[in-house]
């Protein structure tokens, strides 16, 4: 339920600058208006960041430039396109140099750590937040300080050393209070509440009511919002649930202002669970509900299964036995739930309970009737006890026969999910030794045979060989040979993209779909089309690996099978949720016999997408031209936001 989120928040924008006509009071309104956008509509920037670049060269004004070199940098950061920013800021950072402009310069230095850091390169990352931070020290720039700290304390964060990241946290929270820039004091609250988390949970909420308290300050609902259910849910994992309703409520009024559909049914989840824990069975029962409408509305069956079995514990505290029966066998019937041995147990109580309440309802029903009937209606009500008993016993022989179902219901679960499991194995396994196996194929078939040429080549060359060799061959041998160099190079890259793209690792999934559609699209044969809306830059690298190698083996499905011209795949970041969708206008394909194949395919799909809580749906018929796959994965818990300077 917790969910802390480490948010790198950067500045660039803030000493940002652009131009249109060619004079002082146009170029810095231009500058103002570029600053304005850049953390909200940068997307549509572009065109006028251009514009700009190309004025302030002609306009000759050394700080308009690298107010807009700086600028370029940013807008393509904020696409991941680092190597492309990476160009920019590197010359931002020649030109400041020559120039004397420290505080710009400073600044580029902080907007490369940021790369370095994005791309994994930490030392590099320190060395240039410390270069930055050396400036920043000299010229008293207390957010520039900040910042400094800001990227040191999250490089020793993703390396899991919370000691150091906590020390550079707090020095981070320090000078933003100092700089008395109130966004960036609540930013510094939230990552050091992250980092102090596993470390000291008490002052970890202590900063996450004081970025709370910021974030109401300055109208940032959102963020409100969310700091305000962290505190909640921590304290609720505490068992003071007293205390993590009113935050838990204010959350909940925020989220479904704005609205944020998730956030909403998570509040209304966790006040019915706080609430129920305090035995307030009420109102508890009736944000349950909420939740279960609000889950239905989703589709989020895990939630709609734990907030029915909720309910149906407040119902069974009232004795309203068969209410609460029927409630938890719908919570147990969901397909997606697990049945664990404490719901079965629940169930045959509740079970029990009701045969006892029928009983004894019958009972009393039978002592009614021989208060007011005479000696005379004796036999009736002997043959009526009969009858009512006939009546229990069938109910309870039901009864018996149900659970007796739901016992072997249970076991065939059971079985179907250990042997799912072997498949995800199996699956796996094979994948890894077909992989092995290609690896071996490719070393064996290509470069072996390479070598061997070379080889060939090279001993043809020896001094002691018996045939004389004129010039003109030995010339002819080592242009073969260069050339036989240059396949072998061309085939160790094609067998490291095989095994792991160099553009996945260093620039993350949008960038490696890119190079696999321009591989693909090489023959001629195929037009594919890559395109990324609201994707953060990066996201954890079980994420994008699983994504990636999903994405390739549907494509590589596509290719082999479907016969399709266009192929285009879409990233779209949509209510907290990553949306992959793959269209191609190939041979339509039944997908029930793509699920039931022998081969790996579908298994591999399958056992990837569950590592990483994703889903998948296939709109596609055999006859049809045209088959779309949809896939989504939850971002919402694990968001990252990214920001450059």
């Amino acid at each position: 339920m917790r969910k802390f989120m480490l948010i790198v928040i950067g500045w660039m924008g803030l000493f940002l600058s652009c131009g249109a006509q060619l004079n002082q009071e146009a170029m810095s309104e231009r500058l103002d208006y570029l600053r304005s956008q850049l953390t909200t509509n940068w997307q549509d920037l572009f065109p006028a960041a251009e514009s700009f670049y190309k004025d302030a060269q002609e306009y000759g004004d050394p700080m308009y430039l690298s107010e807009a070199l700086n600028i370029k940098g940013a807008l393509y950061f904020r696409q991941s396109r680092m190597d492309s920013a990476t160009f920019f800021y590197q010359r931002a950072i020649a030109l400041n140099k020559q120039e004397g402009f420290e505080e710009n310069l400073a600044k580029n230095y902080v907007n490369m750590a940021f790369i370095f850091q994005q791309t994994g390169r930490y030392p590099e990352a320190i060395e240039s937040a410390t270069n930055a931070g050396l400036i920043f020290e000299k010229l008293n720039n207390s957010k520039g300080r900040a910042l400094v700290y800001n990227v040191i304390g999250s490089v020793y964060y993703y390396q899991e050393n919370l000691e150091e990241a906590a020390k550079a946290m707090r020095n981070y929270v320090r000078y933003a209070g100092e700089s008395g820039d109130s966004a960036e004091l609540a930013s510094a609250y939230g990552n050091l509440s992250s980092v102090l988390s596993p470390l000291d949970l008490e002052e970890s909420i202590f900063y996450r009511e004081k970025q709370a308290a910021i974030f109401e300050k300055v109208e940032n609902k959102l963020g409100q919002a969310n700091a305000l259910h962290n505190v909640g849910t921590t304290y609720y994992e505490q068992g003071n649930y007293e205390a993590s309703l009113p935050y838990l409520r204010q959350s909940l009024a925020i989220a479904e202002e704005l609205p944020v559909p998730r956030l909403i049914l998570e509040s209304y989840f966790n006040i019915g669970l706080g609430l129920k824990a305090l035995n307030r069975g009420k109102e508890a029962f009736d944000y349950l509900g909420k939740a279960i409408i609000q889950a239905k509305e989703m589709g989020e069956q895990y939630y709609l299964m734990r907030a029915q079995i909720a309910q149906s514990d407040l119902l069974a505290a009232e004795g309203k036995y068969a209410d609460a029966f029927t409630l938890l066998k719908e919570g147990e019937d969901l397909r997606y739930t697990l049945m664990n041995e404490e719901n079965n147990e629940r169930i045959a109580e509740l079970e029990t309970a009701y045969e006892v309440q029928v009983k004894e309802n019958e009972i009393e029903r039978l002592e009614q009737e021989k208060q007011v009937q005479s000696l005379t209606l004796q036999r009736n009500r002997v043959v009526q006890g009969a009858l009512a008993f006939a009546l229990v016993f069938i109910i309870a022989l039901g009864f018996t026969v149900q659970s007796r179902n739901k016992a072997m219901q249970q076991a065939t679960i059971e079985a179907l999910e250990v042997k799912l499991k072997e498949e995800q194995i199996t699956a796996v396994i094979r994948s890894q030794e077909n992989e092995r196996k290609r690896f071996a194929e490719d070393l064996h078939d290509g470069f072996g045979q390479l070598i061997s040429a070379l080889k060939l080549n090279i001993s043809q060359l020896e001094a002691g060989n018996p045939q004389p060799i004129s010039r003109e061959e030995r010339e002819k041998m080592y242009r073969n040979s260069v050339h036989i160099l240059d396949d072998m190079y061309g085939e160790v890259r094609t067998i490291a993209f095989n095994l792991m793209p160099a553009v996945l690792v260093k620039k993350g999934l949008v960038a490696a779909a890119e190079q696999l559609a321009e591989r693909f699209g090489r023959s001629g044969t195929m037009h594919f089309e890559v395109q990324a809306f609201d994707i953060p830059p990066r996201l954890d690298e079980l994420t994008e690996i699983s994504l990636y190698r999903v994405l390739q083996e549907v494509v590589n499905n596509i290719v082999k099978y479907a016969e399709a011209t266009e192929v285009q795949v879409q990233f779209v970041n949509h209510d907290d949720e990553l949306v992959l969708t793959i269209e191609d206008n190939g041979k339509g394909f039944d997908p029930q016999a793509f699920m039931e194949a022998k081969g790996n395919g579908w298994k591999n799909i399958r056992s990837r997408l569950n590592l990483i809580k994703g889903a998948i749906e296939i709109d596609a018929v055999e006859g049809r031209q045209g088959s779309t796959y949809i896939i989504t994965i939850p971002l919402w818990v694990n968001a990252r936001e990214l920001t450059p300077m």
